[in-house]
């Protein structure tokens, strides 16, 4: 992979961490609303806690994409990024395009 290709890849990275951090405090503050509601009838509290459940699954999704997206940059800090942690291959270009923090090529996937 060409210096400027990393270079994009890694910005693309940041970015991506900045939005999903962004977004998590939102949530958090979402959640934050939900629990100085008050509580009207029984809708409203299984609404409510369809929401905090909603908001809690996808705070843990965010998390692990943000770690998965910290690993990227280690890798990509030393010399790895690109690389299938499987076959040792490099990974498709339109794969990482699509999914920047992936570690797997699309062969790897196919042999799981």
């Amino acid at each position: 992979m060409t210096k400027k290709q990393l270079t994009y890849f890694k910005n693309k990275l940041l970015e991506e961490k900045h939005r999903i951090l962004q977004e998590l405090d939102y949530e958090r503050d979402e959640f934050k609303d939900l629990k100085r509601k008050e509580v009207g009838d029984l809708a409203d509290a299984a609404f409510q806690l369809s929401e905090k459940n909603r908001q809690i699954e996808m705070s843990e999704k965010e998390k692990q994409i943000v770690k998965a997206i910290d690993a990227a940059l280690i890798r990509l800090e030393n010399g790895t990024y690109g690389k299938c942690v499987q076959t040792g291959k490099d990974i498709e270009y339109e794969r990482l395009e699509a999914i920047p923090w992936v570690t797997t090529c699309i062969e790897a996937v196919k042999t799981r």
